[in-house]
């Protein structure tokens, strides 16, 4: 990080980087280590849940976020799910082979 921060890239206040996580427990404990591993360059890195990431950049562009209620996303589950192997197959370009479905019928597994 020490080359980045004095070669090239501005002053040290304009270095940033960003580690996203899925999860607010993985995101503490990815700061702690960090900050055990960098000292006080640990305040370069940001740390987030790509949840809160996406609702930062989108409140920086000036766009509402459009989160799914929980009808939307049962309908979105049910389909995806009604979709089946099927759409697994075609997106690995498997549709209609033999070995698509294995021994077992199971689908790719």
């Amino acid at each position: 990080m020490e080359p980045l921060a004095t070669e090239g890239v501005g002053d040290r206040g304009s270095l940033r980087i960003s580690l996203t996580t899925y999860t607010i427990a993985l995101s503490r404990s990815s700061r702690q280590l960090l900050e055990q591993l960098l000292g006080e360059r640990a305040e370069l890195v940001e740390v987030d849940t790509a949840d809160r990431m996406t609702m930062r950049i989108l409140a920086v562009c000036g766009e509402q976020p459009v989160v799914a209620d929980a009808a939307e996303a049962r309908t979105a589950v049910r389909e995806a799910i009604a979709s089946g192997p099927a759409f697994e197959e075609r997106s690995l370009g498997l549709a209609g082979s033999a070995s698509s479905t294995g021994s077992k019928g199971r689908g790719l597994g």
